[in-house]
């Protein structure tokens, strides 16, 4: 991967992970950083070779290369929202990928947001009116 096509490239966005993969000289590397949980990890090769919990703006991963050399792979975020990830080889980026543009992720947490709002105001009055109808049933002598 050269300088010239590091932009635009590929991320998957889920509820839980916002994935990263790229190939640089023929090694798989995948960098994953958690929506939630402040959790980053880098794969290389299928394989965990680092992981990070942190609730900072940027995590700074350090790897080591099957042929020697070190790449810094950077995930920086905005309030548990990913926004991009960043790989660099002897002080030269060989990545770059934004993640901010995925609408479709925000109109489903929004949606499931509301009905989560929806459920708990339906849910008070629904058990006050159990909640009655339990007190009168065990309140009854035979």
């Amino acid at each position: 991967m050269t300088k010239e096509n590091t932009e635009d490239q590929p991320f998957h966005m889920s509820l839980s992970w916002v994935t990263f993969p790229f190939v640089y000289k023929g090694h798989q590397i995948i960098a994953q950083a958690s929506t939630w949980s402040g959790q980053s990890r880098i794969w290389l090769d299928d394989e965990v070779v680092s992981t990070q919990r942190s609730f900072s703006l940027s995590d700074d991963h350090t790897i080591s290369l099957p042929d020697g050399e070190q790449m810094t792979v950077r995930l920086a975020h905005n309030w548990h929202l990913f926004l991009f990830a960043e790989a660099y080889v002897d002080g030269e980026r060989i990545y770059s990928s934004k993640a901010a543009s995925q609408k479709s992720q925000f109109k489903t947490v929004g949606f499931l947001f509301l009905i989560g709002l929806v459920a708990g105001v339906l849910s008070y009055p629904l058990g006050k009116i159990v909640g009655r109808f339990l007190h009168d049933v065990m309140s009854v002598s035979f």
